[in-house]
């Protein structure tokens, strides 16, 4: 049995309200034994995994309501020409209301093991999105511009300095 997952950069919620996102995805699992969760985290907190009711798919579309004690996107559904689109909001139970200035990660979990009568399990995220957040600059990027607003300070001053000498 093997846990994968990829995780977001962090983001910060840029009014308060819902935060929303769209998936456009395609997967393949042994279904009812294998799958994949979408988790969110708040502030750094603990992980919080989104139920199927906060994404607008039933269990005909691709939720198993039996891996891992979550339901998951399990067996064979969209592909490479034809992605299935889910919606999300964030929340445990419901729709959870951020705060502006709240940060928050997605990450996407993926459950399987070796079954030698089926094809290997893979879970492909075409493009993925969220709203109301503005992704956190990383620290090297912060580094980066403070070099350049160092450099632009000194030029001006530098221009200056050679005005006065005339």
């Amino acid at each position: 049995s093997a846990t994968n997952w990829i995780q977001s950069p962090s983001y910060t919620v840029s009014a308060t309200g819902t935060v929303t996102g769209s998936l456009q995805h395609y997967f393949n699992f042994e279904e009812g034994f294998d799958g994949g969760t979408l988790e969110y985290r708040r502030n750094g907190g603990s992980w919080t995994y989104i139920p199927s009711s906060l994404t607008g798919l039933d269990s005909t579309q691709a939720y198993n309501d039996s891996l891992e004690g979550f339901e998951a996107f399990s067996g064979l559904f969209g592909s490479a020409g034809s992605p299935l689109l889910t919606n999300f909001e964030l929340g445990g139970v419901a729709a959870e209301t951020f705060t502006a200035g709240d940060t928050v990660e997605l990450r996407f979990v993926g459950y399987w093991d070796s079954s030698a009568s089926e094809p290997d399990p893979n879970w492909v995220i075409t493009s993925a999105s969220v709203s109301n957040v503005n992704p956190v600059p990383e620290p090297s990027t912060l580094a980066l511009v403070g070099m350049g607003r160092l450099a632009a300070a000194g030029m001006y001053r530098r221009r200056l300095g050679g005005r006065g000498q005339a």
